[in-house]
């Protein structure tokens, strides 16, 4: 699994930033967790190939299989739009 730090911030217009760049202001720090090929992350519940969280901890990976619950595109674009990012 590989897992990425990002930082979500409000930008002076209002809107608001998902970035692995570290800005300096005020930011909450997410995790964007990418499964390795063959497998998939879960908490249990939720089973994506990608997924953006503020706790890392939750998710562990498992064997994906052909899994027709795996998470669509649409669902990482539904996801990213809860963060506030426009895709």
């Amino acid at each position: 699994m590989q897992k990425i730090t990002l930082y979500r911030y409000t930008r002076p217009d209002g809107g608001v930033t998902v970035s692995p760049v570290k800005p300096e202001g005020e930011c909450a720090e997410l995790y964007r967790l990418i499964a390795d090929e063959g497998m998939a992350l879960t908490d249990g519940t939720v089973f994506a190939f990608c997924v953006d969280t503020e706790n890392a901890d939750l998710f562990s990976e498992v064997e994906s299989g052909d899994d027709p619950d795996l998470a669509t595109e649409a669902d990482y674009q539904n996801a990213l739009a809860e963060f506030g990012v426009k895709v």
